[in-house]
Order: structure tokens, then sequence, then C-alpha cells
């Protein structure tokens, strides 16, 4: 399988630059790229779900301890 060393462009101007990613014959057509641990455990990744819309949200760097559990 071909290999690339990318810059990966997240929707909220975040940059995560010189990522080994690969091709995935499988998949053409059903997704632009799959965001890997990798790259998730470097910031503070949430996903909610309000009125059954999905929201993700991802910054970087990790700036806080973010915890739904957590009682106020």
């Amino acid at each position: 399988m071909n290999v690339y060393l990318v810059n990966i462009f997240l929707p909220n101007n975040i940059c995560v630059p010189n990522v080994n990613v690969s091709e995935c014959a499988d998949t053409v057509g059903h997704f632009g790229v799959i965001v890997g641990m990798n790259i998730i455990t470097e910031g503070d990744f949430a996903m909610t779900n309000p009125e059954g819309k999905t929201i993700f949200s991802f910054r970087m760097p990790s700036i806080e301890k973010i915890d739904f559990m957590m009682k106020k």
C-alpha cells in the first residue's frame, strides 16, 4: 500500500504536521480520513449528542481536564 507524509488540517484550523498516512482501498468514497489515537491523545476530544445531533470537538494542545461525570 502507498504511504504518505502529510499535514492534517482539522476543521477548527488545527494543523497536525508530518503524519504518516496510508491508503486503504476498501474505504474509497466512504470518508476522507480516519483520525487515530496518535492525534487524539495530543489534545482534548469530546463528543456530545444534543437533540440527536452528534457534535465532535477537539482542541490541541490539551489545556484542562474534561470530566462529564464529575459532580459540581
